[in-house]
């Protein structure tokens, strides 16, 4: 379930029961303003995994648990690198900044 999904969840259920959503509507654009626009996909080359898009401004790779790309090996750093997307301020193309953040692990 996505935030956006939440938030018209919520939304339904009051407005079944008579009662107002209790959001605010500038909270409600704030939320749905964090949801990012996919900029980049990471290719699994085996079929039991999964593809990953990369939706966040900073994509985050490592063993610790709150990275977007968990690799499950204690010879990896828990932070080991993240990948920034960088969007060029005059419409053109964007890059993409690797920023190794870990001292275990290969990149």
């Amino acid at each position: 379930m996505s935030l956006g999904n939440s938030l018209i969840d919520v939304e339904k259920k009051t407005k079944a029961n008579g009662g107002s959503t209790g959001l605010n509507r500038g909270k409600k654009q704030q939320l749905k303003a964090n949801i990012g626009v996919a900029w980049g996909k990471l290719l699994s080359q085996c079929p039991q995994n999964p593809h990953i898009v990369m939706e966040h401004e900073i994509f985050t790779v490592g063993q610790g648990h709150q990275r977007d790309l968990w690799i499950s090996d204690k010879s990896v750093s828990k932070s080991l690198c993240s990948l920034r997307h960088i969007k060029s301020q005059q419409g053109g193309a964007s890059i993409t900044l690797l920023e190794i953040t870990g001292g275990k692990g290969a990149i």
